[in-house]
């Protein structure tokens, strides 16, 4: 024990030093911690399609929810007496225990229950309870058979896709109030979607939105309102340009409200990387349009957003998180990034939308700034800065403590890829501070002015001839030298997506709390005479790094 004391008498003062040190760290690691308990738990509004496929991965991923397709050609292919389902009840168990919600499609017709004329399912103008409706029967048996454990089932796979259902709106009017009344009587708290329709091939070809002539069929029927139309949720699909996720979230809520219906809205977004011969986005461009659709999303006012799909799928464009090879894209550290910085949101606002697009999103006691190039030129925005220091991230999940100069933070937004026209925007960055002023008070969407959704091939706009932008009218600066965002004194004073290393941290908790203790020796304001350690840098994904998917 005297040892003991004679070594802790050695140096009384760098026990001491190390108080403010201490004291720092735990401050900006409490300041931090709201956003730390968003990650270890799933986030309750994102999820993806065929989760079960690599369940554990999934659960790296922070998914919450899944949907899985139920092809009713696929179940019962040789008559009512088959049972094939997409997944054991081994693999539906674990989804459970990995805490995730599973959300059933019921889509697909086999022969022997299809008519030989129209191929629609037979008996579908009989009532739901009649045994000769072969599709009530279906959707009874199967939504009893996992009431409790899927409780969520949407109609049908792309019901405005000629190549996904051969009737009419009418008819589909007739499918949906059959799968409605069925799959209440077999489960009184089954939730029935309507999906999941992407809008384009109706009006591409001059026609009605697919919904709004799903709806004038409905409203004949009598029975419809007090049945709330033979649905609960609408669902979208959008696999074009992140920003139409926004104009149809809000197009869809005034259509549904021209018919006097309120619902909830949830969305599925996906697009493919490209491969050699085929049209697609470079990996970069994937990870970018996932955060940016994910954003917008919830700057329309969806509920829940699905990203398609886990992993590639045999025979489809590569739409996967992972590769046919098993490798993590970059997307898959993005959605990572979008659960940490986005996944407890409350609502957001679009506030910019010209060269750059910035989105505002209240997550409570944090405030989550979202903002990309909207075209090919790097663009400089200038943000006002909440509180005194912030959180810089990336899409790949890197992330650096910053200090506002005069109020403003100065970020650097690289433009899009892929070519002179932008696909996508530009790589994001998300700025993380402390909520100030408390909850903010969004306008809901349907409170914006009247939007026209613009088809998928209308391009980003062009480059303005001045490579500088000026600053939007709401931040008015001061006249003073051009403000920057300054990192802590060990991390670069500008971060910019140029100066970010080309490594990914697949793990985004790892960079948070390491830019907290990088902070932290900021504050303080302390020089420890010892030589720090160098950290080795986390490899992705379980501990190997991903391989560079092909690119064309």
């Amino acid at each position: 024990m005297g040892a003991d004391r004679a070594r802790r008498g050695r140096n009384p003062g760098k026990t001491r030093s190390l108080l403010p040190l201490l004291t720092a760290v735990f401050f900006l690691i409490g300041l931090l911690a709201p956003t730390v308990g968003t990650a270890t738990a799933p986030a309750p509004r994102f999820g993806v399609v065929a989760a079960h496929e690599a369940p554990w991965a999934a659960a790296d991923l922070g998914v919450s929810w899944t949907v899985i397709p139920f092809r009713w050609d696929d179940i019962q292919p040789g008559g009512p007496a088959d049972w094939n389902p997409p997944l054991s009840d081994d693999q539906l168990a674990l989804e459970f225990a990995l805490g995730r919600q599973v959300v059933g499609v019921l889509t697909g017709v086999p022969s022997w229950a299809a008519d030989p004329v129209t191929g629609l399912p037979r008996g579908l103008e009989d009532a739901p309870d009649d045994p000769e409706n072969l599709w009530a029967a279906f959707v009874w048996t199967v939504v009893q058979r996992y009431a409790g454990r899927i409780d969520h089932w949407v109609v049908w796979e792309g019901p405005d896709r000629p190549e996904n259902w051969r009737g009419s709106a009418a008819d589909f009017a007739g499918l949906l109030r059959a799968a409605w009344t069925a799959a209440r009587r077999a489960n009184s708290r089954a939730v029935v979607h309507l999906g999941a329709v992407s809008h384009w091939p109706d009006v591409l070809q001059g026609n009605p939105p697919f919904v709004r002539r799903l709806l004038d069929a409905l409203a004949t029927d009598p029975q419809a309102r007090a049945s709330g139309f033979y649905f609960d949720v609408l669902t979208l699909r959008v696999y074009d340009q992140p920003e139409s996720l926004y104009d149809l979230s809000v197009f869809y809520r005034r259509l549904l409200g021209e018919y006097g219906l309120q619902k909830k809205i949830w969305v599925e977004v996906g697009r493919a990387v490209s491969e050699e011969g085929e049209e697609g986005l470079l990996p970069e461009e994937q990870a970018a349009f996932l955060i940016q659709a994910l954003t917008l999303g919830i700057a329309g006012g969806a509920e829940r957003m699905a990203v398609y799909r886990m992993v590639d799928e045999m025979g489809e464009a590569p739409y996967g998180l992972i590769g046919a090879d098993g490798a993590p894209r970059p997307a898959f550290a993005a959605f990572q990034v979008a659960v940490t910085y986005l996944g407890d949101f409350r609502s957001a606002r679009w506030e910019r939308r010209d060269d750059v697009s910035v989105v505002v999103v209240d997550r409570g006691a944090q405030v989550t700034t979202v903002a990309w190039a909207r075209t090919p030129l790097t663009q400089s925005l200038m943000l006002p800065a909440q509180t005194t220091r912030a959180l810089l991230a990336n899409a790949r999940g890197e992330a650096w403590i910053v200090h506002p100069d005069r109020g403003y933070y100065l970020l650097t937004l690289p433009g899009c890829v892929g070519g002179d026209i932008c696909r996508v925007g530009g790589m994001p960055l998300m700025l993380v501070e402390e909520n100030g002023a408390g909850a903010v008070a969004f306008s809901p969407p349907s409170a914006v002015p009247e939007v026209v959704p613009s088809p998928p091939p209308t391009p980003m706009p062009t480059p303005t001839p001045t490579p500088t932008p000026i600053p939007a009218a709401t931040l008015t600066p001061t006249p003073t030298p051009t403000p920057t965002a300054t990192a802590s004194p060990t991390a670069s004073p500008t971060p910019t997506p140029a100066a970010m290393p080309a490594a990914t941290v697949p793990e985004p908790l790892s960079a948070f709390l390491a830019g907290a203790l990088l902070g932290g020796l900021g504050i303080a304001g302390l020089a420890v005479n010892r030589r720090p350690r160098r950290r080795k840098e986390k490899k992705e994904c379980g501990g190997q790094r991903s391989r560079p998917p092909h690119s064309p």
